[in-house]
């Protein structure tokens, strides 16, 4: 498998054990290669386009035949490799002069270019008029590709997003640590070129990305990955006056872990969402009309342990009648030895959690990773960290 493959530029040539590394392919379709232009804030800026052809059939108009063009383009994609999520700690330079020590999260991961592309095939029909009804799944003389990395990582709780930082002192700890000599950050991956290879001898470029100052409470949570293919998508703004915006086609990798702010350890950051709801805290959203026990009842299967989320969440309820509206409520894991098992009411419980779950990382099933269509880190603007 993959994940056996000796590392690149590494001290030592031993061979990685097996599930080290997860390989991710790239998932190019079709109907990426095209794409509509939009006129929706030209129309709004130029007061002649909605004037009526005398002579002419509205749709003759040079706004709605442009607006019925196709561009088409060819898509290419990266495979992508990363080894489990880890933390440093190191000595980071303040402002102050001093030094501060912190722990920094990082992953390291592995890109290639194995040829994945895709092209319309041109048909010429009996007008003279040209028709693409055909893909071609091949490269077209190109040798390299160069990945322009975009990380964010994003705490699902809080909604805070996190921008990758290049953090020069920690990069000589990650190298020893992590035994490779060439590992490019952020910064400098962009410049590197990143041959065509194949699955044998292709040992791809390796780089590392990490993040300073994460909640050490953060329990689940993605990190979006932009720059592993060319395809994109234009989205017209519903609001009149607004721009439209460009959304990439990113990477969502699902995290989990138990958020502790005394002791941060990397052995409990896992790969996917818990398969198991029933063991997760979730949290729920005060909302008028809630009370503890009907919470206890809903998400714990029984009413008398309204006494056990009110002890959890003693930081923000002064009485267990008073429930702040909008308040975020931690909800204790379920004493599933007290249910029947495959009982209706262990039946919906689990249900009821599940899709809780699943609706924090935004996805309606059980799922490691996806391909999504996302905003560029510069225009999310995302929270301040």
């Amino acid at each position: 498998m993959p994940g056996q493959e000796p590392v690149d530029g590494s001290r030592s040539f031993s061979k990685l054990g097996p599930g080290v590394l997860t390989v991710i392919d790239p998932v190019l379709e079709e109907a990426e290669t095209v794409s509509r232009i939009s006129f929706s804030q030209i129309r709004q800026e130029m007061a002649f386009s909605d004037w009526s052809p005398e002579y002419a059939a509205s749709t003759r108009r040079l706004f709605d035949r442009a607006a019925k063009s196709k561009l088409r383009r060819p898509v290419w994609g990266l495979e992508f490799t990363f080894k489990p999520f880890r933390l440093v700690h190191v000595d980071i330079p303040q402002p102050t002069g001093k030094m501060q020590r912190k722990a920094i999260w990082y992953m390291v991961y592995r890109v290639r270019y194995q040829g994945y592309e895709i092209h319309p095939k041109t048909d010429q029909t009996v007008a003279g008029s040209s028709t693409f009804s055909r893909f071609l799944p091949e490269r077209r003389d190109v040798d390299s590709r160069r990945f322009v990395p975009q990380f964010v990582l994003r705490n699902h709780k809080t909604g805070i997003e996190y921008l990758e930082r290049v953090i020069p002192a920690a990069l000589d700890d990650i190298q020893r640590r992590e035994r490779l000599d060439v590992l490019y950050n952020t910064v400098d991956m962009p410049g590197v070129k990143i041959p065509v290879s194949n699955q044998k001898s292709g040992k791809g470029i390796w780089g590392v990305v990490t993040w300073e100052d994460v909640d050490p409470r953060t329990d689940f949570f993605s990190v979006y990955v932009q720059g592993l293919t060319n395809a994109y998508r234009f989205r017209d703004s519903a609001d009149d006056g607004q721009r439209g915006q460009l959304e990439f086609k990113t990477l969502q990798l699902n995290f989990n872990r138990p958020g502790d702010s005394i002791r941060e350890h990397e052995r409990e950051i896992y790969y996917g969402i818990p398969d198991n709801p029933i063991q997760t805290r979730i949290t729920h959203v005060i909302e008028t009309g809630d009370s503890l026990a009907a919470l206890a009842k809903r998400y714990l299967g029984d009413e008398t342990r309204a006494d056990d989320i009110f002890d959890s969440n003693r930081n923000i309820l002064v009485k267990p009648d008073r429930l702040p509206e909008g308040q975020l409520l931690r909800i204790p894991t379920v004493d599933f030895g007290n249910l029947e098992p495959n009982s209706d009411i262990a039946t919906e419980l689990y249900s009821i959690r599940q899709h809780q779950l699943f609706s924090i990382y935004g996805v309606e099933k059980q799922v490691s990773h996806l391909w999504i269509y996302r905003l560029g880190t510069l225009e999310a603007k995302p929270a301040a960290q």
